[in-house]
């Protein structure tokens, strides 16, 4: 999270990982209702969470995928490293209210 002078800041984000080591991002305030998931497989995707789409069944259709963009890992930056996932937060977008923080 990113925090202005004046009490704005950017969305929070959670950052989480399986055991069998498959990485996930997560909005924590105005769109939880996405994620990013990383797996260990090489499948990579961006979508709506499962909660999501159970509270909602219009989010997808009949027998579609719940994600809308899908990637393959891009190479390693460094041995062992890869740059998976970039937030930026432009200071003129930080836009969140403290009184709307959830987390």
């Amino acid at each position: 999270m990113v925090l202005a002078a004046d009490g704005c800041s950017s969305n929070s984000w959670r950052f989480w990982t399986a055991p069998a080591g498959d990485a996930y991002l997560a909005c924590r305030d105005n769109f939880k209702e996405a994620k990013i998931s990383l797996h260990t497989s090489g499948r990579w995707r961006m979508g709506w969470d499962e909660k999501a789409v159970a509270k909602n069944p219009r989010l997808v259709a009949s027998g579609q995928d719940r994600a809308w963009e899908k990637w393959e890992p891009p190479p390693p930056v460094v041995p062992g490293a890869v740059a998976a996932v970039r937030l930026l937060f432009p200071t003129s977008e930080l836009a969140v209210e403290p009184a709307q923080r959830t987390g």
